[in-house]
């Protein structure tokens, strides 16, 4: 869940799931998106989230990423707009599904198989 804030239009992440977490190696539960570091990918998820949020329709994109560590992700991103006053989008609810066959960090996924 993203809460949307206006003048300026910032979006703070109220509640990041552990699987989420998992996944990126870092938990933004609580910090604002410009504070996160997303690297390259922040305009583009800044681009969404604010598509999202000035015009209250959902939106969905398959995401290509890159860690730090080198480790290549593919997942599809839903985000659906939420409003407090059925006017405008106080916050987003979004969702993730990770696309395990691009996972690249072979040893993890041996280390899976033979558990």
């Amino acid at each position: 869940m993203v809460d949307v804030e206006n003048r300026p239009r910032r979006f703070r992440f109220r509640l990041v799931g552990t699987a989420i977490v998992d996944s990126f190696g870092l938990d933004v539960t609580g910090r604002y998106l410009e504070e996160v570091g997303f690297s390259d990918r922040a305009p583009s998820v800044q681009a969404h989230y604010g598509a999202v949020a000035a015009t209250g329709e959902p939106s969905c994109h398959h995401v290509h990423f890159t860690r730090g560590s080198g480790r290549f992700l593919s997942y599809e991103r839903l985000i659906l707009p939420l409003s407090s006053d059925e006017k405008s989008v106080d916050m987003l609810l979004g969702g993730i599904w990770f696309d395990e066959a691009y996972e690249t960090d072979f040893s993890a996924r041996t280390r899976r198989a033979n558990v």
